[in-house]
């Protein structure tokens, strides 16, 4: 498969500002920039709900039922105050988490290599993973460790924040309609053909992104699905050109050069695919100017 099937573009979700944790400092030599050195590459994927009503019709706290505006389902003060949190107390987990994000994506602008990332964009990119993805605890993510052990939150918020824990993925989506209107876009995720309809303003107004792939990470706390990431990833290829082997897949390759891919979530393989030096698509990949 060509390089060039995937046109990819990163953009910022505009729905929350992400409280950054922090990237890595410079180390001198043949190594990138910003890398700090080797830690067994293992790292987590993220947990998928086993049961999962994809149409948003059925939750038991839907706001539609209850005369709430869908934009409250999922509150974005409640990710905000788990990353505060992890703000404070990021040298638990800074250096580990540090470690296995740049030995695994291997940022190409850390190499000089295009694309070039600010440091904006690739603290969110960072952060976004290790709250969701980097299960540093004894198996537990930084949100599920919250939920688990909460501190300055209230019992509605944390039954909110424990759904957002348990429903949460990340993945590439083929875009079948948008509504300007209700904000509701029809998604359809490439690995397992569900269908998910999502609550995404954002998205819906974006008058270039009428078909292809959007990579992002949803979540169910009441009503619909909406947005919790922290970005976009774009792909005007249509979906059919990369559903096997795409961006964010376990690749053939793999097999010899990245052994322990397959336990990667599929969020850190298809930053890898994206911006890492050895990218299948980081020539393609551009980085929207607003950013």
């Amino acid at each position: 498969m060509s390089a060039a099937i995937a046109q990819s573009e990163i953009e910022s979700t505009e729905c929350r500002e992400q409280v950054p944790v922090g990237t890595g400092c410079a180390k001198d030599g043949g190594h990138p920039k910003r890398s700090q050195g080797k830690l067994p590459r293992v790292v987590q994927g993220t947990k998928r709900a086993q049961t999962r009503d994809t149409t948003g019709e059925d939750a038991p706290d839907s706001g539609r039922e209850h005369g709430q505006s869908p934009q409250n389902a999922c509150p974005v003060e409640d990710i905000d105050a788990v990353s505060r949190y992890w703000q404070a107390h990021k040298a638990l987990l800074l250096e580990p988490a540090n470690e296995v994000f740049l030995d695994f994506v291997r940022p190409a602008f850390l190499y000089d290599e295009e694309p070039f990332l600010d440091n904006q964009t690739l603290a969110l990119l960072f952060t976004d993973w290790v709250l969701f993805d980097f299960a540093f605890f004894a198996g537990r993510t930084p949100l599920e460790q919250f939920v688990a052990h909460p501190v300055d939150v209230d019992g509605a918020q944390l039954a909110r924040l424990r759904r957002i824990a348990d429903s949460q993925f990340f993945s590439r989506f083929e875009i079948l309609y948008k509504d300007r209107e209700t904000g509701i876009c029809a998604l359809t995720d490439v690995r397992d053909g569900h269908r998910y309809d999502v609550l995404d303003p954002m998205l819906c107004r974006k008058e270039q992104w009428r078909d292809g792939t959007i990579g992002m990470r949803i979540a169910r706390a009441a009503g619909p699905w909406t947005p919790v990431g922290s970005c976009h990833l774009y792909d005007r290829a249509p979906a059919h050109e990369t559903a096997v082997d795409g961006p964010g897949f376990v690749h053939p390759e793999d097999a010899q050069l990245r052994p322990d891919a397959a336990q990667a979530s599929f969020f850190l393989r298809m930053l890898r695919d994206l911006i890492g030096i050895d990218g299948r698509y980081r020539h393609t990949t551009t980085i929207p100017v607003e950013l």
